[in-house]
């Protein structure tokens, strides 16, 4: 198990990742509304809960799941940006 240390650390790792991706999807995609975003998180965290089931009762890869949770971090980092600018 983390300590609070080392989870705070993590957090800290993978906020700024996912920021990092949140501007290259806003590159890529252009600005989206939070409805269009809402719709891409929903569908990310479907893909979130796939690869933890496959990693978890089919021998998946553990590395999918953080990477998933990465794309969804970052559709949630564009979701905080457009509330905000609302």
């Amino acid at each position: 198990m983390m300590t609070d240390s080392e989870l705070k650390r993590l957090a800290q790792s993978s906020a700024g990742e996912w920021f990092a991706k949140s501007r290259r999807n806003v590159d890529r995609w252009g600005v989206q509304d939070t409805c269009t975003l809402l719709a891409v998180a929903q569908e990310e965290l479907g893909e979130v809960a796939q690869a933890f089931l496959q990693a978890t009762h089919e021998r998946g890869d553990r590395g999918r799941v953080l990477a998933e949770l990465s794309d969804l971090g970052a559709v949630l980092f564009q979701i905080l940006e457009s509330e905000l600018k609302r």
